[in-house]
């Protein structure tokens, strides 16, 4: 009995050092990169033994969110003001992405777990194909394809391409969750009369929260985060996305770290507060998806 519980002790132990250190080499960058943010620019490159700034500055967080300029810095108007436009381009395009792969997706992964259609093994493989798939092989032909519809420069263009690229995602996630659903529940819908459409939203829906909220995380930080896509489908800021036009405070002979870092900081807190936002249906939908006698 003593050993056991021994044991369960270092299990325990385990696991709290193994979250620890996993959080500690998660948040480090991020610490690091807000300390950046927050440090005059005639501190950022001398040596001192803070580690957090004694003189704080938060000027460049109010120049970036209201496109003003601090003279005597790097930071002008023409850094500052796209960088809002992107952020706003991103936010569309990112809840644009998530809506219409809840959308599109609950019906397909219900279909995939509940129906029978002919090549239905074959459909599924080739969607589990599309997500080990890396995209930087499509996008020559998408390139191509894009310019012939005038869908270059746009964010449908963006939306378009990250629905093709988090759908699959989607499918899978919620068919993944759908396989933990009780026959009986479908089978007693059908003697009860519903229809598929009624199923979904009546039934299906509010037992499967926590898959559809992964789901909608899952899209919307994959558009959120993506680069390389974005930088070679888009040329202006009406379609720019703010990992692009962060990427240009690069200068020809120098880096404004300062700034670069306070923009990735400010580009954070929409994801961290969708995720945090929808984490509490998640849980929600985990207490609450039950069958009532």
């Amino acid at each position: 009995m003593f050993q056991q519980k021994s044991m369960e002790k270092k299990k325990v132990l385990l696991i709290w050092a193994t979250t620890v250190l996993f959080l500690f080499y998660s948040l480090v960058p991020v610490v690091w990169a807000f300390i950046i943010s927050i440090t005059p620019e005639r501190y950022l490159y001398t040596y001192s033994e803070e580690w957090f700034p004694s003189n704080i500055s938060l000027s460049r967080y109010i120049a970036i969110l209201t496109g003003t300029e601090i003279k005597g810095t790097y930071v002008t108007r023409s850094m500052t003001e796209p960088f809002l436009k992107a952020l706003i381009n991103s936010i569309v395009i990112s809840l644009s992405v998530t809506f219409l792969s809840i959308m599109l997706g609950l019906p397909s992964s219900f279909a995939f777990k509940w129906l029978k259609f002919p090549c239905k093994r074959i459909l599924f493989s080739l969607i589990i194909f599309i997500i080990v798939s890396p995209i930087i092989l499509l996008l020559p032909s998408i390139f191509v394809i894009y310019k012939q519809l005038n869908l270059l420069d746009t964010k449908l263009g963006l939306i378009l391409l990250y629905l093709g690229w988090g759908l699959p995602y989607t499918i899978w996630i919620l068919k993944s969750y759908f396989d933990t659903i009780p026959k009986d529940i479908f089978e007693s819908a059908l003697m009860d009369g519903c229809t598929y459409t009624s199923m979904i939203y009546k039934i299906f829906i509010p037992l499967s929260a926590p898959g559809i909220v992964a789901g909608a995380i899952m899209s919307f930080l994959l558009s959120w985060n993506e680069f390389l896509s974005a930088l070679i489908l888009t040329n202006t800021l009406s379609s720019k996305t703010f990992p692009v036009v962060l990427a240009e405070f690069v200068g020809e002979y120098s880096i404004d770290y300062n700034t670069i870092a306070t923009g990735a900081i400010i580009a954070c807190i929409p994801a961290l507060l969708f995720t945090v936002f929808l984490q509490k249906y998640m849980i929600k939908g985990l207490t609450s998806g039950a069958i009532k006698g």
